[in-house]
């Protein structure tokens, strides 16, 4: 019971960024708005880490959502709480820690799956590509609202 909610919980999780990095792309007022609830989601993973690591869970499941919460707290800061232009150009700590603690978090939850059950992994595979890509686009100013800089 538990592998399958946490396997839920994967998924779910690629889910809601996915989503959530489309409307930083098309709805960027709407997503800076729920920007906090969705780098919040770390609470509740770091509650669900706890309780893993307590009923003995292997580490490598429950220390992704540990570093989630470490990224969700730096994404707070630069995204939504006092936002930065640390992508273009590129600022070199926010930017590095942002981009490592966000695969180093997805890393071990695709390492989970993967050891849990490997149709899961292929489709967290395919969100975790899909979600990289929409939060890249997402950095990049649609054409229509690009202004030149002088």
């Amino acid at each position: 019971m538990g592998d399958t909610v946490y396997v839920g919980m994967v998924l779910a999780l690629q889910a809601i960024l996915i989503a959530y990095f489309a409307l930083r792309r098309w709805r960027p007022a709407f997503a800076f708005r729920i920007g906090r609830a969705i780098y919040a989601l770390g609470v509740p993973l770091a509650l669900g880490a706890a309780l893993m690591a307590f009923t003995g869970q292997p580490w490598y499941r429950w220390v992704g959502g540990l570093v989630y919460v470490l990224w969700g707290l730096l994404g707070n800061r630069v995204d939504v709480g006092r936002p930065l232009q640390w992508h273009e150009p590129i600022c070199p700590f926010p930017f590095n820690g942002y981009v490592l603690l966000y695969l180093v978090y997805q890393g071990f939850f695709g390492w989970s799956l993967l050891s849990l059950w490997k149709p899961g992994w292929a489709i967290f595979a395919a969100l975790f590509v899909l979600a990289t890509a929409l939060n890249l686009a997402s950095r990049v100013a649609p054409e229509a609202e690009f202004v030149p800089s002088r």
